[in-house]
């Protein structure tokens, strides 16, 4: 269980709570934003706000849920200029989505939670005339998990990945060997 602060528990529990999405985008050079007209600071990086949200999918937090995230974000062409240095190289890279709880007075952001995690799919972008578009397509972290995985607890893959290290040297030998144990009798004597 999470255990919230005064703070973040008082504006939960007043009436209006502003709440906003701030999606991260690992891309080569990370993309920040949130789903607030403004740009807001949040752990030491700023959160480009977008004019409006498109759309983003809901997300259903269930168990052995791995559907994929699409989201669509109206930017300014400033922004689109910053998605689209690394959309050639996005497929792959790590996107999160957290809730963030805004102070009602002040709009500060008092705290922020996980609530999506997993890789880029597909990045494409549209341009317009002021303001663009980026449509987004992310794979659930789960799916990455149960991919099979291309190397083995082998030595010769240690070695590829550790040439030198020879931990694993005698491995199938081990794994091969019957160990042959003395009969109950001899530990009685």
């Amino acid at each position: 269980m999470r255990s919230l602060s005064s703070e973040t528990a008082a504006a939960l529990a007043s009436p209006g709570v502003p709440l906003c999405l701030l999606i991260r985008m690992d891309l080569t050079v990370p993309v920040f934003v949130s789903t607030t007209g403004v740009n807001v600071e949040w752990e030491d990086s700023v959160w480009l706000g977008v004019d409006q949200v498109g759309t983003v999918e809901q997300i259903v937090d269930t168990a052995g849920e791995r559907g994929p995230l699409r989201f669509q974000l109206s930017v300014r062409n400033e922004v689109l200029a910053l998605a689209m240095e690394s959309a050639d190289e996005a497929r792959g890279k790590r996107c999160r989505v957290y809730l963030a709880v805004h102070h009602p007075q002040t709009y500060a952001i008092l705290s922020s939670e996980l609530i999506w995690s997993g890789t880029l799919d597909q990045m494409t972008l549209t341009w317009g005339d002021k303001i663009g578009q980026v449509n987004v397509t992310a794979e659930h972290r789960g799916v990455t998990f149960g991919r099979a995985k291309p190397t083995r607890y082998t030595n010769a893959d240690q070695q590829r990945l550790y040439p030198g290290d020879l931990a694993l040297q005698y491995i199938t030998s081990q794994a091969n060997h019957q160990d042959v144990w003395p009969a109950a009798e001899w530990g009685r004597k």
